[in-house]
């Protein structure tokens, strides 16, 4: 929605913290994003408090998604421990939560 580049400009400004957007953009905000982007965000999410991930849980988020990704391919759990350099158990846990999530959807 935002694109790459203001993503890690907010994760590097906020990231792990909670923040409230405004219901029109601030100029702290256009500082950091520039005006058309801040005002994009406070059109959709203006008004509401916003989780800021850091950078590390958005690298675990993506590794997970290709552990899974590649689980359906047929992938075995120690080649993907291996690949993604991780251990068998966590490979077990990531895959255990994606079907839990996809069973409660």
């Amino acid at each position: 929605m935002i694109g790459a580049e203001a993503t890690r400009e907010l994760i590097a400004h906020y990231g792990g913290r909670q923040i409230a957007l405004p219901v029109k953009a601030s100029d702290s905000l256009v500082g950091l994003l520039g005006g058309s982007i801040a005002a994009r965000l406070c059109d959709e999410f203006g008004g509401i408090q916003v989780y800021v991930p850091t950078e590390a849980k958005l690298q675990r988020e993506e590794r997970n998604r290709k552990i899974v990704e590649a689980r359906r391919r047929g992938a075995s759990y120690p080649e993907l421990a291996r690949e993604f350099n991780v251990t068998v158990r966590t490979v077990f846990y990531v895959i255990a939560a994606a079907d839990l999530a996809a069973s409660a959807a």
